[in-house]
């Protein structure tokens, strides 16, 4: 039955997924219902794809997901884990049941923290600049490291001048 569930939601995350993003995009700021006709077009914009630093929350339910899958999976050979390890049945199956349970949250955790990381590390580089490896020596003895202004993808571009 777990299995059965898992696949439908799966399989049904898309098509919610766009149902709410689709409503919450049809308001304004004080969540009033938009017209159509002042609602701006994107074109392409449902072609290009979201690297998963951008949709931390996405990206965090994806790999809670595939941390349940294979918890699940490793779970199934619990007889085969105890036999390596010298462990006894019950031991490896007691794991597993509070592994299926957290495991999938620590990983949500974990991968929303470090997508959010990026994201500043992203903010920070477009802030500063790039690195470029020369030292100089200011007037007042210390020393900097030159920056280079960070370089923009065109579709980076398109996305963020809001056309």
């Amino acid at each position: 039955m777990i299995p059965g569930l898992f696949f439908t939601a799966l399989a049904a995350y898309p098509t919610a997924e766009r149902f709410l993003v689709s409503r919450r995009s049809r308001r304004d700021a004080l969540g009033r219902p938009k017209t159509t006709s002042r609602m701006p077009r994107v074109p392409g914009a449902q072609n290009m794809l979201d690297r998963p630093r951008d949709t931390p929350t996405k990206t965090a339910i994806a790999v809670a997901g595939i941390t349940f899958y294979g918890l699940l999976w490793a779970a199934a050979a619990n007889d085969q884990i105890a036999h390596q390890f010298h462990l006894t049945v019950e031991a490896v199956t007691i794991f597993f049941r509070y592994a299926v349970v957290i495991g999938p949250v620590i990983a949500f955790i974990i991968a929303r923290w470090i997508c959010l990381a990026l994201q500043q590390t992203d903010r920070h580089v477009v802030e500063h600049g790039v690195e470029t490896g020369i030292i100089t020596r200011s007037l007042d003895g210390g020393f900097h490291e030159r920056l280079a202004p960070a370089q923009q993808e065109p579709q980076e571009l398109a996305a963020t001048s809001g056309r």
